[in-house]
């Protein structure tokens, strides 16, 4: 499947005109294909959520706003609803506890890998999101570089900075309610960030509005998870080099809250168990391409690693990308990584 690219560079306002209007028509399909997809796109939770990223992006990073104003100019399209598929994680968890997302996200030190760090995850989720999907490389005049997969109009999905940050979530199922960065904000921040260490400091100190986890491996082939709620933020380093992570909280301390039904239906500790299992295979041999075998699986099929849709649910793999962050390189595969190869893309330093 061909994946749209572009790269831009120039003020955030410039940056997202830039995007909006290279990516129109999908940037509109896609705000449609979420106000569908929403059962609250104009009611409390959604304005509540929108509300929240607007303020925290007022006070820590006005240039964000810039940005999202630029994606609705260029796209022809309302600010409100720019905002609004950028505010997805806090209506989401202020509206129910389901969870709707899955992923499978991992990161390997250089001593497992023999050579650089590498890092990476799927992205599971409702609809044909695939189609929605684009590379970016963004070249902020004041900040650093970005390459990322995401979506026309949002600020952040995955991807790599120019400090080497390599930045995968996974949603958790816990639909408490917190205080804290709004998650696009905080993906962007963290993207600004230099180290683990540094990154680990920015959720500790303003924590998360929804429960998240931040799988993070920096230019110095450090790694870390980092699952946050509000004000509790739990650093889990790498065992033996590797660190695998999925739906469900891994500290024991943060429990209570999860959906079980959702941590079931989403196979999320079998999921995990069976790429533990499949990594520490590659011990010493790991690469970008030996990765890409790993996330074609199917143990647990339809809900494997390389999740499948099914004809009553449409749910399934949108995408797995790896990344090598000492040469800032991207290998992104879209849709079900056992039909697609990956396409790499390099930031050129």
């Amino acid at each position: 499947m061909n994946i749209p690219f572009l790269e831009v560079s120039g003020s955030s306002y410039k940056i997202g005109v830039a995007i909006g209007s290279a990516f129109r028509e999908r940037m509109q399909a896609f705000v449609a294909f979420k106000r569908a997809q929403s059962a609250d796109w104009g009611g409390a939770a959604a304005t509540e959520g929108a509300g929240i990223l607007q303020d925290w992006c007022g006070r820590m990073a006005p240039h964000l706003l810039d940005e999202m104003r630029g994606y609705a100019d260029g796209a022809d399209v309302s600010f409100e609803d720019v905002i609004r598929i950028n505010s997805g994680d806090e209506a989401r968890a202020r509206a129910t506890s389901a969870g709707s997302d899955g992923c499978t996200g991992f990161a390997l030190a250089p001593q497992f890998t023999g050579h650089g760090a590498l890092a990476g995850q799927s992205k599971d989720g409702p609809g044909p999101q695939d189609e929605h999907y684009v590379v970016v490389l963004m070249r902020p005049a004041d900040r650093p570089a970005v390459l990322q997969l995401t979506y026309p109009g949002m600020l952040a999905v995955f991807g790599l900075s120019g400090t080497g940050m390599f930045l995968g979530a996974n949603q958790i199922y816990d639909g408490t309610t917190f205080t804290g960065m709004p998650v696009m904000l905080a993906k962007r921040l963290t993207w600004e960030t230099s180290s683990v260490d540094e990154a680990a400091s920015l959720f500790s100190a303003h924590g998360l509005s929804a429960a998240n986890n931040y799988l993070l491996c920096d230019g110095q082939g450090r790694a870390a998870c980092l699952e946050v709620n509000g004000a509790n933020c739990v650093r889990i380093d790498p065992e033996d080099g590797m660190i695998v992570h999925t739906n469900h909280y891994l500290c024991e301390a943060l429990r209570g809250g999860e959906n079980e039904t959702s941590i079931e239906a989403y196979r999320s500790r079998q999921r995990r168990a069976r790429l533990i299992e499949l990594l520490r295979s590659q011990r010493g041999t790991a690469t970008p391409s030996s990765i890409f075998d790993c996330y074609r699986d199917h143990d647990g099929y339809p809900r494997s690693i390389c999740t499948h849709r099914l004809p009553a649910e449409h749910y399934g793999t949108t995408a797995v990308l790896v990344a090598e962050t000492r040469t800032r390189r991207l290998h992104v595969c879209l849709g079900n990584p056992c039909r697609g190869r990956p396409k790499a893309f390099a930031m050129d330093l």
